[in-house]
């Protein structure tokens, strides 16, 4: 079957000069509101790894979804089994244990998807509609920081 995925790199490595770029990133992506198709946890989770790698592996999924909804109808017409964010991650990277994750790998927790940022990891969320919560901004986004123990899996970049 023909596939819209770009071809999984045989290997990533680091850049000698990973972490001045990812240092900058990380400031850059926690000043950036959430906006499906562009800088959600998915395509933030790209231009991580893009980072650190200087492989960009997730621009051909920016701009083809603006919703949740959008995200995983364009998911499934990549591959038929793709239901989750996990999903894209998980066939581009090797998956590794909890506690080997180092800064700039990726993890899930629940069907976010998110950056070790040391022993927390940032996650790129849509806020609550829970109507006593304190109104953000358009677009309703946020940040939240969790521990990286409280994630469900972690993949390994570089």
């Amino acid at each position: 079957t023909p596939t819209l995925l770009t071809p999984k790199p045989s290997q990533l490595v680091r850049l000698p000069n990973w972490e001045d770029r990812w240092s900058e990133f990380v400031m850059a992506t926690r000043r950036e509101p959430m906006i499906w198709g562009q800088t959600d946890c998915l395509l933030t989770a790209g231009k991580n790894i893009e980072a650190l790698t200087g492989v960009d592996l997730f621009s051909q999924h920016w701009g083809k979804y603006d919703s949740a909804l959008g995200a995983l109808r364009y998911m499934q017409e990549l591959r038929i089994d793709f239901a989750r964010f996990e999903d894209v991650v998980d066939y581009y990277l090797p998956e590794t244990h909890l506690a080997m994750a180092k800064r700039g790998d990726i993890v899930s927790y629940g069907q976010g998807i998110g950056i070790v940022v040391g022993a927390k990891a940032l996650f790129k969320v849509v806020a609550s509609n829970d109507p006593d919560a304190e109104p953000l901004p358009e677009p309703l986004t946020s940040i939240n920081d969790i521990s990286i123990f409280d994630c469900d899996r972690v993949w390994k970049v570089g």
